[in-house]
């Protein structure tokens, strides 16, 4: 262990070359996907190598889970790399980390109680559905995850400079699809973009999905400058990235939740350590005054029409501007997933059914975009008592810290970062259940002051 927490302490002092490093890797990457694979097999090989240190490396091995996610959509590697293999080696890393753990005392009651939740959704879709592996997977999968991630940090201690490597290393591993994207995607000053932006310049992958990775970025690089006591140029360089990645991405909702969880942090601060939270608010505030006109100028404006609301319809005249049409047509979800749960109340419509049930009515992307939603009409009542309790369980940890403001900020950071991007992308990435199961670890270290 002594040797790891020296290349924490060694690793901090070389974050530039670090962030560098992936950069580069994405860059071979994207000229050789075979790399890909191939380091995605590695990953055995280190369980096997490091076995008696595996469980200090399981934080770092879920980043690189997320970012394996997010490289084989990108390259449309599948089924090499398969699409959801953020959620296979996520849950088997977790499952593995548990047997490691010295003991397992907390939460195990709860967690076991929300695993029972989910039961009866899980037998109905045995009985209802014709792609029963792809519902379970897509729909379940990767609430569990979160589960398990929450489950795991509830028993794991980390040191401080462990926790601050790995918060870097989550961070800069995301240098790596700018990467990719860069030697595989068109020139953003070369395409010509539209109301909704450019797919192209995501390659394969779903521009929302990577809203999600790069706000995540824009919000945690953010509070880092008070977290890690760091106020350096490497920083604010990749925070401008993120955000500006982020605003390529034409995703409002991403965007939205990578701010609106900074603007939370800030308010909770502004009572409790007034300085760090101005500090916060300059910081966003002049990445946002340069990086939204760049943008904007870059999309021939089509970024403020995206943002004040403009659709293909509204432009010709055909639809008029309101939430719904604000929401890429999420409201309508929301409102079929709660006309779902009124018509099944008690155990839903099963997991994964509730698309089957808005094409029947006839609603219009019938695929879930919002978890919270979807949880009621899949799970019925059920699904409210999982609400309540993944909504509880962050606020009980908070109190629990009630007198360590920065470690309070943390978890509301994860916490604000994981719910929220499932209310716009739904459990699509590994980024809600890493972030969420990281609010829950066990700091062992000094009280701050």
């Amino acid at each position: 262990m002594e040797k790891w927490i020296v290349c924490c302490e060694t690793a901090q002092k070389n974050y530039a070359v670090q962030g560098l490093a992936f950069f580069v890797l994405g860059l071979m990457i994207g000229q050789i996907p075979l790399m890909a694979i191939i380091l995605l097999l590695l990953i055995p090989l280190v369980l096997i190598y490091f076995r008696e240190d595996t469980l200090f490396l399981i934080p770092y091995l879920l980043v690189l889970a997320l970012l394996f996610e997010t490289i084989g959509r990108s390259l449309a590697l599948s089924p090499l790399i398969p699409w959801e293999i953020g959620k296979y080696l996520g849950i088997s890393l977790l499952v593995y980390g548990l047997f490691l753990l010295p003991r397992i005392k907390r939460n195990k009651i709860v967690i076991l109680g929300v695993f029972a939740l989910l039961l009866p959704g899980i037998i109905i879709t045995f009985f209802v559905s014709d792609r029963i592996f792809g519902d379970l997977v897509f729909n379940v999968g990767g609430i569990v995850f979160l589960l398990m991630a929450a489950y795991f940090f509830s028993n794991y201690q980390m040191t401080r400079e462990h926790l601050e490597s790995v918060i870097i290393f989550f961070l800069l591993s995301f240098l790596t699809v700018i990467g990719i994207l860069l030697i595989n995607g068109p020139n953003p000053l070369d395409i010509e973009y539209t109301i909704i932006g450019n797919d192209q310049l995501y390659l394969y992958n779903n521009p929302n999905q990577l809203a999600t990775l790069f706000s995540s970025g824009f919000a945690i690089t953010i509070f880092s400058f008070i977290f890690l006591g760091k106020q350096k140029l490497w920083l604010y360089l990749v925070t401008a990235i993120y955000l500006f990645c982020a605003l390529l991405s034409f995703s409002r909702g991403g965007l939205f939740i990578g701010i609106g969880t900074i603007i939370v942090i800030i308010c909770f601060l502004l009572f409790k350590k007034k300085r760090l939270a101005i500090l916060l608010l300059f910081i966003v505030s002049s990445q946002l005054f340069i990086c939204f006109p760049l943008v904007n100028v870059l999309t021939n404006g089509k970024l403020l029409m995206r943002y004040q609301g403009e659709t293909s319809g509204t432009l010709l005249g055909e639809e008029e501007k309101s939430l719904n049409s604000y929401s890429s047509g999420r409201l309508r979800i929301i409102q079929s997933d709660i006309t779902l749960f009124i018509n099944h109340p008690f155990w839903g419509v099963g997991v994964g059914q509730s698309s089957v049930y808005r094409q029947q009515y006839k609603y219009p992307f019938p695929l879930a975009h919002t978890e919270f939603s979807r949880l009621l009409s899949e799970h019925g009542l059920l699904g409210v008592l999982l609400i309540g309790i993944l909504s509880y369980l962050p606020l009980s940890r908070i109190i629990e810290l009630k007198e360590e403001p920065l470690l309070q900020a943390f978890i509301l950071l994860c916490t604000f970062l994981a719910i929220g991007h499932t209310m716009h992308s739904a459990m699509r990435t590994s980024v809600s259940p890493i972030l969420y199961g990281l609010g829950f670890i066990q700091f062992r270290f000094e009280k701050e002051n």
